[in-house]
Order: structure tokens, then sequence, then C-alpha cells
């Protein structure tokens, strides 16, 4: 009997309603608790632990809520909100649907077993307690981005979740691991800002952020190149979490430099994150309120129907999003596992992977989007693979963490043998291996079998949206893309576990013990829940998936959805044949379960095949030209970027400088500076209007020459710090190493500039004593002495170093004639071809 749902649970209607509150406090909690029990291993463990498991049971328990529903008093709700207003106008509010709620769960068990696993592995390792803390403070921001109702709160655990993560990831505190933290925290950063920026124009144009349809709405509101930007801001933001090519760079380095047991949960959790951001955006932001879809009698006529009801005549916004979605998945998923081929060092090998899988899981998202109301098969494939991934990512760098605790080494090249000494890993890692390859009877040969089937569905629908009524030739070979990448995948995972395990090992190894007991516990978890999904791959499906597809406007009608989660059947609801026909377990006599296991065998088959050629001729110890990375050019653009900020700034600073004086010696009239004044009009305005005796004449001269050095010294050392601590910023050197070194370039641009006016004094003492032998007034001699020094300011300008009178006098000449030739031209002409003069002149007199 179907009840109507009156909604979902508030905190008016039950304290069940708190429930994704508490999922989030208690790591906090436990967080404040385990660094306050630090110095107690025991204890803090123990903390660590239960705070974990506890979390996990917390979202358990949200399941009946959420997805089945519930009876309180004489009404039914399905969902959770429970919201937090801060009087600021915006507030927490979070919200569960079975989507978030399924990879919060396989969130929290993974972050159990890594922790159960950290208990034995971080025994050896610096800074537990921080570990620790950070660990579960990270474990609470995690849950937060997937327990939320709006697009504000999710952004704020979001951000929680960056700046948690960056010191899991520079734990080791060496140069290598700061150096991948800059990158993971630039690469949070500027993600970050991106996703704001769509949140704010969502906000100001649409006048609300909740995590819903809002398609209508905002084609309303919003002009389609708004709509646009506001999409392409919002992807690339979750993006840079989820690892999508072009926004991947700081997997690589992350990863494999963090504690293994971080680096799991980096890899298998946090960048699930960005995924579910890209669906929410997609797959629910900008998805239709109501899907209509018409019925009919054929499949063919079905389409028909329901693409021109979902899309229209053309292509609207989600399809071209869909579209762009899944060829962002293939170049993700392609690329990813070429650069996992070439990498030797197992956790970088694994990292590349991860990038990799994530482009299955846009691609899935890609293909729902596409497909409008038929495109169940591709959302149901891409949340069943972001459960498996997490599954059997976690398993491999877990198992590989294990030899690397007992051997300190990563390369796969310098291991081998090691099934010998540790049989339990070896077995735990080829279970996940057979996960990730999509073996059957393992838990990847589901999710990846679905989202073939979503990739070709993809292709056969195209006809639909395209003017000629022709597929698009351009998804098949996005199929073929996804084969390759399959091959890949085998190829390079069954390489890693044949050297590390298999391959002879090497004599310093022979003695290595067996993985500790925590470890084991973890690894079994994992392995038993890989064949667990993998024997029952409708299981899933039915508990999780199919409910969730409820809430995205999927017409229930079609096939996709129909065989996927036929939600009025009242025993057996999942009718999909993956490994065997779930109505009579046929095994090898039905055809589509045949067809699957072929195209897997293919791929089996084709990444063997890749091994041995690759083995045999030396393919996977080729090293690529450093420009063909994304980061080379990255670099290329950082750096670009601050050369040009830095001339910028340093226009910028000289103008403010200039300003600053100017405005100060005219305005700020201190004391000081009014006796200064006070003595230059009687230095300059008096003696022209009324004349002094010649030794007040002397002595005016002696102090304007002394004042105007000592400007021009305080000058050169300004210049010379500015320019140091551009430098430096540009260098990325420490705030304290940056103090000790302006104050060391101070003083030595003192020392420089003091000489330099000494010289230039004693030159000026020499002119002023042949002006007075030559009989010239005083008056005419501070003039000429103005001259002179303008005329050592220009040559200084060019770069020529003036010690005495003879140089500036054999500059006088040529710099007449250049003055008259340029008169008549622009400013900064007429500098650059008078500095060339002296530059001429200053080579032929050295």
């Amino acid at each position: 009997m179907h009840l109507e749902v009156l909604g979902p649970v508030t905190p008016k209607v039950s304290i069940i309603a708190f429930l994704p509150f508490l999922a989030v406090l208690i790591p906090f909690i436990g967080a404040v608790f385990a660094a306050i029990f630090s110095g107690k291993t025991k204890i803090r463990n123990a903390i660590v632990v239960s705070t974990t498991i506890l979390t996990f049971v917390i979202v358990l328990c949200m399941y009946q809520p959420v997805v089945q529903g519930i009876h309180i008093g004489e009404h039914f709700y399905r969902g959770i909100e429970c919201s937090f207003p801060s009087g600021l106008g915006f507030g927490i509010n979070f919200g569960v649907d079975a989507v978030g709620l399924l990879i919060a769960a396989i969130t929290a068990f993974i972050w159990a077993l890594s922790c159960i696993y950290a208990t034995s592995y971080m025994s050896v390792e610096h800074a537990q307690g921080r570990y620790y803390f950070f660990a579960l403070l990270t474990l609470g921001a995690n849950l937060g981005v997937l327990l939320t109702k709006d697009f504000f709160s999710l952004f704020l655990f979001f951000e929680l979740l960056a700046v948690f993560s960056y010191v899991l990831v520079v734990h080791e505190e060496t140069e290598e691991a700061m150096a991948a933290g800059r990158l993971y925290l630039y690469m949070s950063v500027i993600g970050g800002l991106l996703l704001l920026g769509g949140i704010i124009i969502l906000a100001a144009k649409v006048g609300k952020i909740d995590i819903a349809p809002m398609a209508a709405l905002m084609k309303k509101t919003m002009p389609s190149y708004l709509r646009y930007l506001v999409a392409i801001m919002m992807i690339a933001g979750f993006g840079s979490k989820a690892g999508i090519f072009f926004l991947h760079v700081w997997l690589p380095e992350a990863h494999p430099i963090a504690p293994t047991p971080a680096s799991a949960l980096l890899s298998g959790l946090m960048i699930k994150a960005g995924a579910y951001g890209i669906l929410r955006t997609v797959n629910t932001l900008f998805a239709p309120v109501a899907r209509a879809a018409a019925h009919s009698s054929t499949h063919a006529s079905h389409a028909t129907q329901a693409a021109q009801a979902a899309h229209g005549a053309g292509w609207t916004m989600l399809t071209s999003l869909g579209y762009g979605l899944i060829w962002i998945g293939v170049i993700t998923m392609f690329f990813g596992v070429v650069n996992a081929l070439l990498s030797p060092n197992c956790k970088r090998m694994l990292a590349y992977h991860s990038v990799s899988q994530m482009g299955y899981i846009v691609m899935g998202l890609g293909c729902a989007a596409y497909l409008g109301t038929d495109g169940a098969m591709g959302l149901a494939g891409g949340l069943y693979h972001i459960v498996n991934h997490a599954l059997f990512k976690a398993g491999l760098f877990l198992a590989i963490g294990a030899v690397y605790f007992r051997t300190r080494e990563l390369d796969m090249y310098k291991l081998g043998g090691m099934w010998r000494n540790m049989p339990f890993t070896a077995l735990a890692c080829f279970i996940a291996v057979c996960g990730i390859s999509g073996i059957p009877l393992f838990n990847g040969f589901a999710s990846k079998t679905i989202l073939h089937h979503a990739i070709l569905e993809a292709y056969e629908h195209s006809a639909h949206y395209s003017a000629v009524h022709r597929p698009d030739i351009l998804l098949i070979i996005a199929e073929v893309f996804f084969v390759l990448t399959a091959f890949g995948t085998f190829c390079s995972n069954m390489k890693m576990w044949s050297f590390v395990f298999i391959w002879k090992r090497p004599e310093k190894f022979k003695d290595v013990e067996p993985e500790p007991l925590s470890m084991r516990i973890a690894m079994f978890a994992i392995s038993a829940a890989i064949l667990f999904i993998g024997l029952k791959p409708n299981w899933l499906l039915e508990k999780f998936i199919g409910p969730a597809l409820a809430n995205f406007g999927f017409d229930p009608v079609s096939h996709p959805y129909h065989i996927l989660y036929n939600i009025h059947a009242t025993g057996l609801r999942s009718t999909i044949p993956l490994l065997y026909d779930p109505k009579t377990y046929a095994f090898l006599t039905n055809p589509e379960v045949v067809h699957n296991l072929l195209g897997l065998s293919i791929c089996i088959l084709g990444g063997g095949m890749y091994f041995i050629l690759g083995y045999r001729f030396g393919w996977f110890h080729v090293d690529p030209p450093e420009w063909v990375s994304i980061k080379y050019w990255y670099l290329k653009l950082a750096a670009g970027t601050v050369f040009l900020i830095s001339k910028v700034s340093i226009f910028i600073s000289d103008a403010v400088d200039k300003s600053y004086y100017a405005l100060s010696d005219a305005f700020l009239l201190t004391p000081k500076l009014i006796t200064k004044y006070k003595r230059r009009f009687q230095d300059t305005v008096v003696p022209v209007i009324f004349g002094l005796p010649e030794e007040e004449e002397v002595a005016a001269e002696r102090r304007e020459l002394l004042e105007r050095l000592e400007d021009r010294k305080i000058a050169m050392v300004r210049k010379a710090v500015r320019q140091a601590t551009l430098e430096m910023i540009r260098e990325e050197v420490s705030v304290e190493e940056r103090r000790k070194k302006l104050a060391r370039v101070r003083e030595e641009a003192m020392k420089e500039a003091e000489a330099i006016a000494q010289a230039e004094l004693d030159m000026f003492r020499e002119a002023i004593l042949r002006m007075a032998e030559a009989g010239l007034p005083a008056a005419e001699r501070r003039r000429r002495i103005m001259d002179i020094m303008r005329l050592v300011d220009v040559m200084r300008e060019a770069g020529a170093k003036v010690t005495s009178m003879e140089k500036v006098e054999a500059m006088e000449e040529p710099l007449k004639e250049a003055t008259a030739k340029v008169a008549k031209m622009p400013a900064a002409v007429s500098m650059d071809i008078i500095a060339d003069v002296v530059k001429e002149a200053a080579a032929k007199m050295a």
C-alpha cells in the first residue's frame, strides 16, 4: 500500500531530525577529546575508533526515515530536515535524502576502518595527536557536505574540508609534503572561490540557493549566458576537489606524500565530495522540476516523445551540460589511466587511478543529464561507482600502506615476493585489484556494466537530439575510450600487484614481518564488502540507489528505470541482469548476462595483452617530456602571472611612493618640514629677490646639496628594499625569513647608498671648487650644481656609474645633442633615446 508522504521529518515532528546534526557534531567532539588525551595512546585510540563507529551507527539510523519512510502518529514522512538559523539571514541547514545518505554511509564506514588501521600505522609516526584531531574534524566536514540542504551550507563544510584535510596532506612536514600541501590548498582556494561566485550569482538572481530543481525558475530570472556561467563556475569549483582532468594536478602530489590512512580517505572519500557537488549542480539544480514523459507501447516511440517533452525541439541547457560532462569524464578516465601506467610509485599510480575512476563517475552523471527522463541508467551507474570506488580504492591504499609500513618502499620495481611475508595483504590487495578492474564476482563489475549500458544508451538516443536524426558518432568514440580505459585499468593494477607480491623478492626483504592485527581487521572488512557487493550486485540497487532515483524526475515507466528499480513491485524490485538474472538466477543462459561477461572478458584480455607487450618492450618505463604535463603549464602560467603582477605592483608602488612623499612635502607640515621649507625659502626665493652676502650664499649652497643627497640616499634604500620584498614574495619566502633578509638588504643598501652619496658629494665639491676658481657667483654655482645633479640622475637611470666630473663633462655634449633632437617627442620616448646616448657614451669612455 502506497501512503501519501507529508514531507520530511523536522524537529517539530520528531527528534530524529537532529540525526544529521549529530553525525557532524560527534566527530568534532571526538576530535577535542582526542586532543585532550593525545599523550595517552590507548585512551586516544579508543576515543578515535569509538567516535568513528558511533558516527557510522548514527548515519545508519537515518536509513529508515530517509529511504523507507517512517510512521509518526497517523502520518507518514520520508526524508530529514533540520535548520539552525543564525539571525543574519543565513544559517546551517541540514537535509538528507537517499543520495546524500548513501555516500555518507560509505564515508563513515571507510573512515572507521581507516582509523582502526591507523592505530598501527601511525604508531611509528610523529605528531599522532595532531593527525587524529584533524582526521576527525575532516570526517565531520565531509559528512556536513553530504547532509546539507542548501548550497551555502554545503559551501561552508566544503571549505572546512579543504582546510582540515590540508593538515593531513602536510603531515610529514618535509619540503615535498609542504609543496604538495600548497598546491592542494591553492587548488582548493581557487575551486572554493569559483563555487562561491556561482552561489552568489544564483542567490542574487533567483533569490534562493536550495539544493532543489530550479531550471524553470532560473530560466525566468537569468539570461542564458549567466546560467551557463553559474554552471561552469560550480562544476569547476566542485571539479577541483573531484580531480577532473585539468584540475587534477594536486592528487598525484598530495596522495603519495600523505600518510596511508589519510591517502585512503583523500582518494576514496574526500574527492567524492566534489563528485557529489557536480551531481547536485547538474542533476539537481539544473534539472526541471518535473520531467513529463509521454507513454507509448513501443520503446522507440516513448523515447522520442520523452526526448521532445524533456528537451524540446533543440538542445536544452541540461542536454548541453550532460554532453559536456560525458566528454569531461571520458578525457579524465583515459588520461588518468595513461599516467597510472607510467607511474612506478605505487601510491602515485593509485592517485592517478582515482582521477581515472572519477572520470567514470562524471561520465555517468553526464549520461543521466544528457538522456533526460531516460537517464536513470547513468545516474545509477555513477552512484554505484562512487560506492565501489570508495571500497576498492581504500582497499588498495591500505594494502600498499601495509607493505610500506614494513618495507618503507613504494617503488613497485624495487619490491617483489611480498606474498610470502604478507599473504593476507596480498589476498586483500588482489580482491581490490579485481574490484577496480571490473572482474565478475567483484564489486566493480556491476557499476562498470551499468555505466557501459549508459554510454551506449546515450549513443542510441542521440538521434532524437540531432537535427538530421542520426546517432552521434562521437559517443561511440567515447565508448571506445571507455573500453581502452578498462584495458589500462586491469593492466596497471595487475602490474602493480605482480611486481609487489609475485615477482622475485629482494634479499633485503626476506625477513619482513606480517601486517599488524588492526590492519588485517580493516582490510578484511573492505574485502568482505567488495565480495558481498560483487556476489549480490542488485542488493545496492534495491536498498539505496533505486529509491534515490525517485528524487530526480526520471520517467518511472522507462525501460532503464523499470529494470533498475520497479517502484510498484512487492517482492523483487531490481531485475537488471548483471552477474545473473535476479528472477531465475540464470548465469550463462541469459543473453544479457553473457553479453556483460563477454564485454569484461574483452577488457581483461586486452589489458593482459598490453601488460605482456608493455613488459616485453619497456613501455612502462617511458619517461614523457615535462612539457606534456598539465602541471608544467600551470607552473608556467603561474610564473607569468606573478611576473606581470610584480611589474604592475612595482609601477603602482613607485606611483604611490611618489604621490605619498609629494603629498607629505605639500601638506604634512610638521615642525621639521616647516623648518626645512623655511630654510629652502631663505636659500632660493630670498636670494633671487633681495640677494645675499657671498658667505650666506655658500652656506645655503652647502645645505641644499646635503639635503638633496640625503633625499636621494633614502630613495635608493627604499627602492632596494621594495625590489627585494617583491622577489621574496614571488619566491614564497616565509615571513620570518623575509624579515631577516630585509634587514640585511636594508643594511647593505644603506652602505652602498652612503658610498655613492659620498662619491657624488666629492664630485660636487670638486665642481664647486672649479666654479669658484673661475669666479662664478654663488647663485650661478647653485644653478649649475642643480643641472649637474639632473645630469647624474639621467646617467644613473641609464645604468652608468658616475664617480668623477670628467664623466659628467664628457656626457654633456652628447646629451645636449640628444635633448635637442628629441625635444618634440613624447617624454617616455625622449628618455629612452637619451638613456641610449648615455650608454653609448659610457661604453666609449670605458
